[in-house]
């Protein structure tokens, strides 16, 4: 399933976990959703980039394309966590919402 996982600017997520390119994670899928248990991404790129500041707050969030199978636990539309993840494609970096100004 095409997912979107967010990291910091090393590549990493909590519990100092790397991500690399193309390389399979597995979780044993126990306990809630934001608990070691499950791998977390974003079903959207945008919930991804609003939810940031009160999910990972990652100062400098990369964002990623990713793919997940195996298990699925949802919380609404907001994140789901996935027994198997991997991130394929990097799309952007200092993923933020940032502000516009109108002349």
């Amino acid at each position: 399933m095409k997912l979107y996982k967010l990291t910091d600017e090393n590549s990493k997520t909590r519990g100092d976990t790397s991500w690399v390119t193309g390389e399979w994670r597995e979780a044993p899928c126990s306990g809630e959703l934001c608990g070691p248990g499950w791998l977390h991404a974003y079903e959207s790129p945008l919930v991804a980039v609003l939810l940031n500041p009160i999910h990972a707050n990652f100062k400098s969030p990369h964002l990623w394309l990713a793919e997940g199978d195996g298990a699925v636990l949802r919380d609404g539309s907001l994140k789901i966590g996935v027994q198997r993840l991997r991130v394929v494609k990097h799309l952007r970096q200092n993923a933020s919402l940032g502000t516009r100004r109108r002349a």
